[in-house]
C-alpha cells in the first residue's frame, strides 16, 4: 500500500497551497522538481521524501484530476 493517501494530512494541507501548471503531468517529478513555488516537496516534506516508495515518480504517477479534485493513486 502507498502511503499517498487523499486524506493524509500532509496531503490535505499540501492540496490545499498547489496551483502550478505541469503540463501533461509525465516530465515533472512529483517530489523532486520545483512545481509548487520555488520548492521541492522532498526539501518542504523530508518525512514523506524519505518515507515514499515512489521517489522518483511523475506527478502523473501519482494520481490524475477526477470530476474536478485530484485523485490520489495507491
Amino acid at each position: 500500500m502507498s502511503i499517498v493517501q487523499s486524506n493524509h494530512p500532509a496531503f490535505v494541507a499540501l492540496q490545499s497551497s498547489c496551483s502550478y501548471d505541469v503540463g501533461d503531468r509525465t516530465s515533472t517529478q512529483y517530489l523532486s522538481d520545483k512545481w509548487i513555488g520555488n520548492s521541492i516537496l522532498k526539501d518542504l516534506h523530508l518525512r514523506l521524501y524519505v518515507q515514499s516508495l515512489s521517489t522518483n515518480a511523475t506527478v502523473a504517477a501519482m494520481g490524475k484530476w477526477s470530476e474536478g479534485g485530484w485523485s490520489w493513486e495507491s
